[in-house]
């Protein structure tokens, strides 16, 4: 199971924050260029998981197809979007795990290179998924939280943000209280 998954969720990652250029991102209402997408991360899937078990990258292709197409055509470009559709593509690639846990053990990064290859592989997989959640996708979640402040000092006359430099806590039944942050 944590083969298939390191397998699936690099490429995964891959297809959303490393190949999926600016323009694909800008032009994603085009349903060409939705399926175009798709198809990159089911063909890195492929190579990732090193066979063609056609059940995951039919479920990985429709699913991703679905909750993309959800996202682009009904949901707003928000961080809440942005988590919800992570964590569905995270959901689904987890299930695929539970099912089918062998699938990149059978594949032939496992069966065709030296027997100790295979733990060296699924590391370098787990160690690229983490450098690609933490610096792209730590980024787009960074500039997505940021955006509602970005809106408020966007002004040619910037004023500052309201309450900035401000720490907020709970202090009794909801009510909140200022402390100036050092």
């Amino acid at each position: 199971m944590p083969s298939t998954f390191a397998a699936i969720l690099t490429a995964h990652l891959l297809g959303d924050f490393i190949f999926q250029a600016r323009w694909m991102v800008e032009h994603k209402h085009q349903f060409w260029v939705l399926v175009l997408h798709v198809t990159v991360v089911t063909s890195i899937s492929y190579l990732l998981l090193g066979t063609l078990h056609w059940p995951i990258l039919l479920v990985i292709f429709q699913t991703h197809l679905i909750m993309d197409a959800i996202k682009v055509y009904g949901l707003s470009d928000s961080l809440v979007s942005f988590l919800a559709d992570q964590f569905a593509h995270f959901a689904v690639l987890a299930g695929l795990s539970y099912y089918f846990p062998d699938a990149a053990n059978a594949g032939w990064w496992v069966t065709s290179v030296t027997p100790g290859f295979s733990k060296w592989y699924f590391a370098a997989l787990s160690l690229i998924s983490g450098l690609i959640l933490c610096i792209p996708a730590g980024g787009i979640l960074i500039g997505k939280m940021i955006t509602p402040f970005a809106c408020e000092i966007g002004g040619d006359g910037i004023q500052g943000l309201t309450s900035g430099g401000q720490i907020y806590r709970l202090a009794g039944a909801n009510s909140r209280h200022a402390i100036a942050a050092d």
